[in-house]
């Protein structure tokens, strides 16, 4: 990634010329119908005809306390990390509830300093630390029906960002040079090694879990490839190491899902970067082109269910006009890559984009000289796009799970959450 990092601001100045003709002219963004086997179809936005009226949307903040960070949601209940006034650094861990519009207390020690909250319908995880300490970082497990709260491991390591799925929390390791990544069975209370730390070798971001798999980037062969762990089995096998690069793999049911770098354009001696969206069936260990479009670099991939989104635009930044691309996955392999669309109706910068059953949310940039970044929704059912917010300030990092969004908002100019609830 570091070599995608120095060329931004080249990246910046060649392209966007070329954006700019390319908008005007129709040629980046317009149909993707083609006869080619090797590329993904598109609709135009034009078929699409969303209707921004079919969704309603209920807005809500979280107002009770001083710079809120982290929100994750289950049911109607949405937990997050926050400072308590002053510009205090010992975070806590509250929940709201936003059927109710109250604030609820879930940990607030003194003497550590409590981030990452993660939620279902009977837990709540979190990592915290001392406030001595410089990176020595526990996983703490609240039982919301018992209200008591363990702790699940204290390693030496960094801990940090624990996910629940399904009936494991996954965690990840971070020690000099090598990282490791764990599973707690929510049932036994047993901890499972997922990724064992001595191969010596690095995991690039956070791992992903639906509660049957977890997958993750793994440096162990000097080169960022994707693995994959099976919970039931508690077995781990490589989903793709292609020489190239892969980043950003998500799961859900039988497919893991990836960010493709081995039609990379500097692999032919060109200036910019390339993404494709490829994919890996589970039960016949198949991989499969979810997108792989000529021209059109698609990264940051989610999936959830049967539909997988992306990030679409001409090189692997996020500061190019884009598109934000929806796939439906059929249930078993498909033999060209899957039908796209394009469900957003502008072009424009936006962040990648996040999944969850009937809702896809992204911010947006497209009213950046009057309201700064906005947060845009999109129904599946509806075949709509939709504001979620465009409040003043920006809203950014949105987060979506059944019928509830969350974002960070800084309309009071500081950073707080906000969200709907989304009633189609």
């Amino acid at each position: 990634m570091e070599r995608y990092k120095k060329k931004y601001l080249l990246l910046i100045l060649l392209i966007l010329p070329v954006i700019a003709i390319a908008l005007v002219t129709g040629i980046v963004f317009g149909p993707k119908n083609t006869t080619s086997a090797a590329v993904a179809k598109f609709q135009d936005v034009d078929e699409i005809k969303p209707d921004l009226k079919t969704t309603t949307v209920t807005p809500f903040i979280l107002s009770d306390t001083y710079k809120e960070f982290y929100p994750s949601i289950a049911g109607n209940k949405v937990v997050f990390s926050t400072r308590a006034s002053g510009d205090d650094t010992n975070n806590d861990i509250k929940m709201y509830d936003v059927d109710a519009s109250t604030t609820s207390t879930i940990s607030s020690d003194a003497n550590k300093t409590e981030c990452y909250p993660d939620i279902n319908d009977n837990y709540i995880v979190f990592a915290n630390k001392s406030i001595a300490s410089i990176d020595s970082w526990d996983i703490v497990l609240y039982n919301r029906q018992t209200q008591t709260s363990s702790t699940i491991s204290n390693r030496q390591g960094l801990e940090v960002m624990p996910k629940i799925a399904g009936n494991y929390v996954i965690w990840k390791e971070h020690n000099p040079g090598t990282d490791a990544i764990y599973a707690y069975n929510l049932t036994t209370s047993q901890t499972i090694t997922v990724r064992d730390g001595s191969l010596n070798s690095q995991v690039f971001g956070v791992p992903e879990s639906d509660g049957q798999m977890v997958v993750w980037v793994d440096f162990r062969n000097n080169n960022p490839d994707i693995y994959a762990f099976n919970l039931s089995t508690s077995t781990g096998f490589a989903v793709c190491t292609n020489q190239a690069e892969q980043y950003y793999p998500d799961v859900d049911g039988n497919y893991i899902v990836w960010e493709e770098h081995r039609n990379d354009y500097e692999n032919s001696d060109t200036d910019h970067d390339k993404g494709d969206i490829y994919g890996y069936y589970i039960p016949t260990s198949s991989e499969v082109i979810v997108d792989n479009q000529v021209g059109v670099t698609t990264i940051y991939p989610r999936i959830s269910g049967l539909y997988a989104v992306c990030h679409a635009s001409v090189c692997s930044n996020l500061m190019a006009p884009a598109r934000i691309g929806l796939y439906p996955m059929p249930p078993s392999p498909p033999l060209v890559p899957c039908n796209g669309s394009y469900i957003d109706t502008q072009i424009s910068i936006k962040g990648p984009p996040q999944i969850n059953g009937n809702w896809v949310v992204w911010q947006d940039e497209r009213n950046a000289s009057t309201t700064a970044i906005d947060i845009y929704g999109y129904s599946i059912s509806g075949s709509s796009e939709f504001v979620l917010c465009n409040q003043s300030g920006d809203q950014v990092l949105p987060v979506i799970k059944g019928n509830i969004a969350v974002w960070d908002d800084y309309r009071n100019n500081y950073d707080e959450v906000a969200g709907a609830k989304l009633n189609p």
